[in-house]
């Protein structure tokens, strides 16, 4: 959701497996920090709906993780305190995976979640998808190759896969839909991933969350670096794709 991500490779893996009444069922979630963690905790605290029927507390019908594998290659900057989770003052140069381990614990003391601090790309997404023998698969990563190579994988192995696309430099939240990849408008990483996709067209749709707002100008600042522009994220938005995102994995397990 932000450039800087992009440059830190802030990328990595959640594979959780998740009850809902007493059905069990693993999702991998392979993402950049932002949206990686507005989805998890979704998942965990929101109440579940299953085929019409909303659960209740007392039912215990939550989404229970037992178990996560996360691998990040991500520290905490100072950046960050705006809109990510694991970023307070106490936890600025700390290992993201580290931190986010850390939280889940205390929400499900009898968990086993296992931080692993390496970069995830096309070279290695295989072997994470095979060895996960996941049942849903979400796509939150921003950096097109890994994006494109993850996505054209579970299409490979049929694996039910729900991808996120760019929320940076927007804020209208009326403006989120739900759609297919190939019909998708307004969205830049939309664009440029179809084109890489495009030998799949007509083959496969595409479960994507986007925005129909488009960019606003005044969040697209030059990088004093040079390269790829610096784009602003508000909080609140990353954090509403990650509920998307969540309901439609619980929608559609």
């Amino acid at each position: 959701t932000c450039a800087q991500s992009n440059r830190n490779h802030g990328i990595g893996t959640f594979a959780c497996t998740c009850h809902i009444f007493a059905v069990s069922s693993r999702i991998g979630i392979i993402c950049d920090i932002n949206r990686t963690i507005q989805l998890i905790l979704n998942i965990v605290r929101q109440r579940c709906m299953v085929k019409g029927q909303i659960a209740r507390k007392d039912d215990h019908a939550f989404f229970c993780i037992d178990h996560t594998r996360r691998t990040d290659a991500d520290t905490v900057d100072v950046t960050n305190l705006n809109r990510q989770m694991p970023a307070l003052v106490s936890t600025i140069g700390r290992a993201k995976c580290d931190v986010v381990a850390e939280r889940l614990r205390e929400i499900n003391p009898d968990g086993s979640f296992v931080p692993r601090n390496m970069f995830v790309d096309a070279d290695n997404i295989p072997s994470l998808l095979d060895e996960g023998n996941f049942d849903f698969v979400v796509d939150a990563i921003d950096s097109l190759p890994q994006k494109a190579a993850l996505i054209a994988n579970c299409w490979q192995r049929s694996l039910k896969i729900v991808s996120s696309l760019g929320a940076g430099a927007k804020g209208d939240l009326s403006c989120i839909r739900v759609g297919d990849l190939w019909r998708s408008e307004h969205c830049v990483l939309g664009k440029n991933l179809r084109r890489l996709l495009r030998e799949w067209r007509g083959k496969y749709k595409l479960p994507v969350v986007y925005s129909v707002e488009d960019a606003r100008k005044q969040a697209v600042r030059p990088s004093p670096e040079g390269g790829k522009p610096l784009i602003g994220t508000v909080s609140y938005y990353t954090t509403t794709f990650g509920c998307y995102l969540a309901a439609y994995v619980i929608e559609n397990l």
